[in-house]
């Protein structure tokens, strides 16, 4: 037995070796998500749209989007989202992508953000929302996701207290 082993030694060890890289395991491309949109105030913000945006960029040209809407609570859950790929197909995916751009990315990514009319934020808000960003490690992340009331008209980024461009799809829906 001893003989049999010192002689198939290297082609086992190949072997085991090729179906690691070659394999196309179970991987995780966005987590599983729980976020909550609160208000300046901390209220929770109900019916508020939530987008879940995620890509395995070593291997996927095109992201995928889920949209939810946040109950009562101002909470949205996000299943997790997986794949199979190899270690292969990764690795070259990735030399591929760097390969045609300094400014490539490799590996899964995944946010969240959050709309609702008659809601915004301004550049000073970024701070307060915290766990919408993923970057392929954790299993599971809580977010809170801060959006403030605008004056009526207004949404989104450039949501100033004396207005901004008014939004035409939000003019005269309620912030209920």
């Amino acid at each position: 037995m001893e003989n049999f082993v010192r002689k198939f030694r290297v082609p086992i060890v190949l072997v085991v070796l090729l179906f690691a890289v070659f394999y196309p395991f179970e991987i995780r491309i966005a987590p599983d998500w729980v976020a909550r949109v609160v208000d300046e105030n901390g209220n929770s913000v109900a019916q508020a749209q939530v987008s879940e945006n995620w890509q395995e960029y070593s291997i996927e040209e095109v992201s995928h989007e889920e949209n939810k809407t946040t109950a009562s609570d101002g909470i949205v859950h996000f299943e997790p989202h997986t794949m199979r790929a190899s270690v292969a197909s990764r690795v070259s995916g990735c030399f591929h992508n760097f390969r045609r751009s300094l400014h490539a990315s490799c590996g899964a990514s995944a946010h969240l953000v959050a709309y609702k009319c008659n809601y915004g934020s301004l550049r000073t808000d970024y701070e307060r929302t915290h766990g919408n960003s993923w970057h392929g490690w954790a299993k599971h992340m809580n977010a809170t996701l801060f959006l403030r009331q605008c004056p009526p008209g207004s949404s989104g980024l450039g949501c100033f207290p004396d207005g901004g461009t008014p939004n035409l799809d939000c003019l005269g829906k309620s912030d209920k």
